[in-house]
Order: C-alpha cells, then structure tokens, then sequence
C-alpha cells in the first residue's frame, strides 16, 4: 500500500479519476485515504471500477442523478471532471465501489414523472477478477490459495513420478 499527499484537491481528484488501473500486470487501486483502510485491503471485497452510462437523461445530468443511477450497480464514488462540468453529455461516466456480489447489470430502467420511461445502457472499461470460493477480488477460483492449500492437504506428502 502506497500513501501520496496532494498540494491541491484538484490534484488529487485527477489521479482519483484514474480508478484502478494496471501497471506492470498488477492491480493498482487508486482510493482516498480514511482510518482503517489498510484492513481493507488484507480482504479486497470492494473495489472501485468506471462505468459508462449511455443515453443518460439531461433531467437527471448533475450528481444525484448520476448517483441515484449509479447505485444500481454499487455504491457511487464520483463523477469524471467532463461530465461534471459538462463538457461532455454524450455518455455519464461514475467510478462506482462494487462488492464481490455485483452483477453488472446491463441497464437501470428510469421512470420519470411517473410517465416517462428511460432504459440507460451500461458499460463496464473493465470486469475484475473475483474469485467465488475465498469472496475476493485480486484472484480467479482457478488461482485460489486456498484450493491450492487444500489440493496440498489431500495429497500430503505423496511424490509423483511419471514413468
């Protein structure tokens, strides 16, 4: 775990844009600090991901709308500085913390005014690894440490030779 310190929030708020990333094959997570983060981590049942959603209403185009929308994947984090300044408003981007039992829906369906009906189309730049046996992100089941701790228990001590 790394810790930065920014010298404005502007700063700060364009690498938290960033959301999870990658570098050199490993997952590198961008999150605001707050107390007992680090426990977070030793279990990774929540992560941060971009998703975009497309044909967004202008009625609902400022930060509530975005969250209210958003929180039908998971827990709304922020929006990118484009769609928050309006600048762009052909999609709505949102970083959205999920937990390992999203299931990345494909739309959220909108009823405004108890008349008109919006289905807003959903995607996701990425889809992290989860494995299903531990309830964690970070890994596949196929990659378990723990499958490989109880693959080792079975076997024991035996020595395998082909002939």
């Amino acid at each position: 775990m790394f810790s930065f310190e920014f010298r404005s929030g502007e700063d700060r708020k364009q690498v938290l844009e960033m959301g999870s990333l990658h570098i050199a094959s490993q997952l590198f997570i961008l999150r605001p600090w707050k107390l007992f983060i680090e426990a977070e981590f030793s279990d990774l049942k929540a992560i941060p991901i971009w998703v975009v959603m497309k044909k967004f209403p202008m009625e609902l185009w400022d930060n509530e709308g975005f969250g209210r929308v958003a929180s039908t994947i998971g827990t709304p984090l922020f929006v990118d500085n484009l769609n928050e300044s309006m600048t762009r408003t052909s999609y709505a981007r949102v970083c959205v913390e999920i937990d390992t039992k999203c299931t990345y829906p494909d739309h959220a369906t909108v009823v405004l005014d108890e008349k008109r009906t919006f289905k807003i189309p959903f995607e996701y730049n990425w889809k992290p690894q989860r494995c299903t046996r531990c309830d964690v992100f970070g890994h596949s089941e196929q990659y378990c440490p723990k499958r490989k701790l109880q693959n080792k228990k079975k076997n024991g001590d035996k020595v395998w030779v082909q002939t």
